[in-house]
């Protein structure tokens, strides 16, 4: 074969009276492998693959049976125990009506109890108008005057005389002093008073935080205090004496104008 002739096969020409040998079926493969013809090509054909086959109609239905029978089966416990339920709550029903009898029995009893009437305890809102609530708002002056106001006039002759039957009363009185007397601790703590116009002579005990400086043998007191009875002690010769005491609680010095209490 020449380079110029292409690379192709020409069929034999065969007279009429030559036969054609039998087709070798290797022959296309020998020569494709000597470069004499290419590879035959052949048409492809894409293999189909069958469907996937469905599921049988009768094992869905099958399926959807046993949910719907599961639902029922449920449907039918939840019934049982609700009728169960209702079952033991009426059958508890009549002893819990039985116990609230007696609780009704019991309420009137309750309510014919004398009205609980904690509210009404006047006294404890009443205690804000009490008077002595009001004394601590009160001057001295104004407790003074009250004091004054509630004793009994009246004169050394009169409780001299009396001794002990004056014993605890508030009395006022006017009176000289005679001489200053002295506690147990050696302090001067009161005076003996007598009255220039009558006789009898009683002792009257100073008020506490009372100026002696103030005070004079023959000045004038004018006492407002309380009658502690008859007691007895020595006077400045030794002889036991018994006199009326009185606890001053306000004194005025009429001589020197100096107010003590």
């Amino acid at each position: 074969m020449s380079q110029d002739t292409p690379n192709t096969l020409q069929p034999p020409v065969l007279s009429s009276s030559q036969t054609l040998p039998p087709p070798d079926p290797n022959q296309q493969y020998r020569e494709f492998k000597q470069g004499q013809q290419p590879f035959p090509q052949y048409p492809q054909y894409q293999s189909r693959l069958p469907d996937p086959p469905k599921p049988p109609k009768k094992r869905y239905k099958l399926l959807r049976n046993k949910w719907f029978w599961i639902a029922v089966g449920g449907f039918v416990a939840l019934s049982v125990i609700v009728s169960a339920l209702s079952g033991g709550m009426t059958s508890t029903t009549p002893p819990t009506s039985d116990a609230t009898q007696p609780a009704q029995n019991t309420q009137p009893v309750q309510q014919a109890q004398p009205t609980q009437a904690q509210p009404t305890v006047a006294p404890t809102q009443a205690q804000p108008t009490v008077a002595p609530t009001q004394v601590p708002t009160a001057s001295p002056a104004q407790l003074e005057a009250v004091y004054k106001a509630s004793t009994t006039s009246t004169t050394v002759a009169t409780l001299d005389k009396d001794g002990n039957v004056d014993q605890g009363k508030d009395v006022h009185f006017t009176a000289t002093i005679l001489n200053f007397v002295k506690d147990d601790s050696g302090n001067t703590a009161g005076a003996n008073v007598d009255d220039p116009n009558t006789s009898g002579v009683i002792q009257v005990v100073f008020p506490q935080g009372t100026d002696l400086s103030r005070l004079n043998t023959d000045d004038t007191l004018e006492v407002w205090g309380t009658d502690a009875g008859v007691s007895s002690g020595p006077n400045a010769f030794g002889a036991t004496v018994q006199e009326v005491g009185i606890a001053a609680l306000y004194m005025t010095d009429q001589t020197t104008g100096y107010h003590a209490g």
